[in-house]
């Protein structure tokens, strides 16, 4: 017979928890006392957590050691790095309520070893539809997270959240996030690789809103071609089954993934049930669904080590030249407006149509909404110039632009009006 018993102790200030695990003989005599203190794989988290809610698993609110503003994004240092470790870098696209804020919980804990038996669980993202916290995280652009651990995986994994897209403020404050990644890449405490891109979507999506495929092409129209081989699907509230309906959809909307040897689209497996009560009658399925969870974390830890990184040389470029293809459209159409238009528009409009052709070469989404919504204008210029051979280049271009991006560009517009009325 074992009987297993939780203390906590009564001091705040110095919380552990035992447990014990009493082996009795059949006549009812103690034969062994086993005292397994985990409280000290965990002392220093606890010691920087309140306790959000007792019980089976004890959730804890881990407070950073480290929260930086720089300018447009934010930097959560959630535990130091070690000199040995090596660092991963991936970045998360995906809807509020879609579970990106359980997955970044979850990728802490996984590099801290929390295992199923530690009845424990540590948070240190917002929940989605955290509606206590709505306000809070509204305000925030581009979130650096910074984990180390050394349980399960020696490494440290910093993970890049883009909230606010497409949110109540409009398409100008996205601007403003995409100017925050930019800084992000360009800044020396930012970031110099990206090891992995993962649009976060739920197992029973059999379609994307019209919202993500706004803020995935907003995304991914910043990044180089050279990301291409590591784009993923992180698949949330999963079964532990083929994700059917979300892969038709990621189909049906031409969103590019990783492939793998059997030129099947790459994805992971999440669940999103790791602080629900444990209960006798659910546990069973509670521990089938962490263990989930935990074959997918440990398939995509797998994933980021055997693929190379990418450098961000491209990818810089990406975002320099969309700063100044506005630039140039901007400045085009002020000399329209001028009386002296026609002696100075020329060099303007090629110099915009230059900086179009050169993201067709470069840039990951080369049909993306931020070149889209230009190309109408500038083959009518091109037209009125009489340059054949580009008003060709931009038909093409512009011949080829998909739904998901056509629903894009619907959702920006509709999106805009929304706001104005």
């Amino acid at each position: 017979m074992a009987i297993v018993s939780e203390l906590h102790a009564s001091n705040a200030s110095d919380r552990r928890l035992y447990a014990c695990f009493l082996l009795t003989c059949a006549a009812g005599c103690v034969t062994m006392v086993i005292v397994y203190n985990w409280w000290s794989r965990f002392e220093d988290l606890l010691s920087r957590s309140h306790l959000v809610r007792p019980g089976s698993p004890s959730v804890y609110r881990l407070v950073p050691k480290r929260r930086t503003t720089t300018g447009t994004w934010t930097r959560i240092t959630v535990t130091d790095r070690k000199p040995h470790q090596s660092n991963k870098t991936m970045v998360l696209v995906g809807e509020t309520g879609t579970g990106k804020s359980t997955l970044i919980n979850a990728v802490f804990n996984y590099v801290q070893g929390v295992t199923w038996e530690d009845n424990v669980w540590f948070e240190i993202a917002d929940k989605d539809g955290d509606t206590r916290r709505q306000s809070e995280s509204q305000t925030r652009t581009v979130t650096v997270y910074e984990m180390c651990g050394g349980g399960t995986v020696d490494l440290c994994v910093t993970v890049v959240d883009t909230p606010g897209y497409g949110d109540t403020r409009g398409v100008d404050r996205d601007q403003h996030i995409t100017t925050g990644f930019l800084d992000l890449l360009c800044s020396h405490e930012g970031v110099d690789g990206v090891d992995l891109v993962g649009v976060v979507l739920k197992a029973t999506d059999n379609r994307l809103s019209d919202r993500l495929l706004y803020v995935w092409d907003s995304v991914t129209s910043l990044f180089g071609k050279d990301l291409d081989r590591n784009m993923v699907a992180l698949i949330s509230h999963s079964d532990g089954m083929k994700p059917e309906d979300a892969l038709r959809a990621l189909e049906d909307a031409h969103v590019p993934l990783s492939k793998d040897q059997n030129q099947e689209p790459l994805y992971f497996l999440f669940n999103n049930r790791q602080t629900t009560p444990r209960q006798k009658r659910t546990v069973r399925h509670l521990q089938s669904s962490w263990q989930t969870s935990t074959d997918g974390l440990k398939e995509l830890m797998d994933f980021m080590h055997k693929r190379e990184p990418q450098n961000l040389k491209t990818t810089l470029e990406v975002l320099q030249e969309r700063i100044r293809l506005e630039s140039c459209i901007r400045k085009l159409k002020e000399e329209l407006d001028g009386t002296d238009a026609p002696l100075n528009t020329d060099e303007s409009l090629d110099q915009a149509v230059d900086h179009i052709l050169h993201l067709d070469q470069i840039a990951l989404n080369v049909d993306s909404l931020s070149t889209y919504v230009h190309l109408d204008f500038l083959i009518q210029k091109m037209k009125e110039k009489g340059d054949a051979e580009k008003v060709q280049k931009l038909e093409e271009m512009e011949g080829r632009i998909n739904e998901r991006t056509k629903t894009a560009m619907w959702f920006a517009c509709a999106f805009t009006v929304g706001l104005k009325q």
